[in-house]
């Protein structure tokens, strides 16, 4: 059984809050576990989710994905258990699987079957490729294959990893500023950015480290500049058992987990404006001609590859969290589902538009201000569940200057004790943010 301080990276160092979960520990005590980025991207690795970090340079990108090769997978090495590959101009993803074998007792060389698979490479549970941006676009191209968990090899494809677990991982320098100042750098295919679950720009005020992170490591007072290698260590076991859990965990299409998935489906991808009620043909260009600035304009219907992120990340990150806090705490789903669905924010779910005048092409930024929204839109449907389904209407009426949400079925008790009462339709809360509600009826009681 392995503990938080196992998953301790050795050199990297970021503890700045980037998710805070409130739960409830055995007790009933209120607790709260802050998570830093180490913290998420080792729920996303107990997840088997694809990560890829971007930011300006500096931010420890390649210290961070090093420590984890090391410290989590046992390095690249003979012995370990995942593969680094620093990209350059003249970077083939071949190098990670396959090798040349020529037999020069015989006194010829064939190339066409001189090449052999690396099967033991094959095998490894993580792909890492560095500075990923460095490649030119064939093979970036290629790297796209590693992020679907497959590779080719003389027109066969085979599966990376083992028992269905790989996981990718990717650093990119981004030249946010229009400097232009990466030489050597080509523009990152944006393809990738629909292949990694979860996409962390490291530059976000919540993302990077703090200032107590950046003392720490000048009174380290590290000898030698550059990219430091810890000591090997193979967590994979405990890794592999957590991705079982979490497997099994995202099979209970539990109600809350369906209100979510047709809210951020069904409900943003809803149009009024659009004579076939589908925010596609409007989205983002058409969203700006509503009087209203309402919600709707600032998120359509989101990818596949964000409904797939929002399948295990939230499983993964109360795994971590409960670690951290060193006893089992009972968080809320919804709450898991809101934070992980704030590392999606390069999906292309949000309005591009708003996201260049608004916030200034920060798409974490107004991310995290959507997520906002969206926890408020949530609380306003909670009071509609009973049980496993949902109620299309409630009643809210005051008692001893306390409001009290009911069920419909109050109704005719107050009628009879004279208290007055308001009815609210959830297909009226809804519309009223411009999110479609046809799903409501999916999820009635029959």
């Amino acid at each position: 059984m392995a503990s938080y301080n196992d998953f301790q990276l050795p050199v990297y160092q970021n503890t700045n809050a980037a998710s805070t979960l409130i739960g409830r520990d055995s007790l009933g005590e209120l607790v709260t576990v802050r998570l830093s980025i180490p913290d998420i991207i080792l729920a996303a690795i107990f997840a088997r989710q694809n990560v890829l970090l971007i930011s300006d340079s500096g931010k420890g990108k390649t210290q961070l994905v090093k420590d984890i090769s090391h410290r989590y997978f046992g390095g690249s090495g003979e012995k370990g258990l995942s593969n680094f590959l620093k990209a350059k101009r003249d970077t083939y993803v071949a190098e990670l699987f396959e090798f040349t074998q020529a037999d020069v007792s015989g006194g010829r060389f064939d190339s066409r079957t001189a090449r052999r698979l690396d099967l033991t490479k094959v095998s490894r549970l993580v792909n890492i490729v560095d500075e990923l941006n460095r490649a030119p676009p064939i093979t970036q191209s290629d790297c796209l294959d590693l992020a679907e968990g497959s590779g080719s090899f003389r027109g066969d494809t085979y599966e990376l990893g083992r028992n269905g677990y790989s996981v990718f991982i990717a650093t990119v320098n981004l030249d946010k500023n229009g400097s232009r100042d990466f030489s050597g750098t080509f523009q990152m295919d944006r393809a990738m950015l629909g292949r990694s679950h979860l996409t962390l720009d490291l530059d976000h005020p919540s993302f990077s480290p703090t200032e107590e992170d950046e003392a720490i490591l000048d009174e380290r007072g590290y000898d030698t500049p550059g990219i430091k290698s810890s000591q090997l260590k193979d967590l994979t076991p405990f890794i592999l058992e957590q991705y079982q859990i979490i497997k099994e965990q995202s099979k209970n299409l539990s109600l809350e987990r369906k209100i979510f998935r047709y809210l951020i489906g069904r409900s943003f991808g809803f149009c009024n404006k659009d004579s076939l009620n589908d925010k596609q043909g409007m989205f983002p260009d058409g969203c700006g001609s509503c009087d209203d600035q309402r919600f709707c304009q600032e998120v359509r219907a989101v990818s596949e590859r964000t409904q797939q992120t929002l399948m295990g990340l939230p499983y993964g990150l109360g795994i971590v969290a409960e670690l951290k806090h060193g006893s089992p705490v009972g968080f809320s789903l919804g709450d898991l589902l809101l934070e992980s669905f704030r590392f999606t924010a390069f999906h292309g779910n949000l309005n591009s538009r708003l996201v260049n005048d608004q916030y200034h092409g920060r798409s974490q930024a107004m991310m995290d201000h959507v997520v906002s929204e969206l926890r408020t839109i949530l609380n306003s449907i909670y009071p509609f569940i009973n049980q496993n389904y949902l109620e299309p209407e409630i009643v809210k009426y005051n008692q001893g200057g306390r409001e009290i949400i009911a069920l419909p079925t109050m109704a005719d008790a107050l009628n009879r004790a004279r208290i007055p009462f308001e009815r609210i339709r959830l297909d009226e809360v809804l519309s009223s943010k411009g999110l479609g509600n046809s799903w409501i009826q999916q999820l009635r009681k029959k």
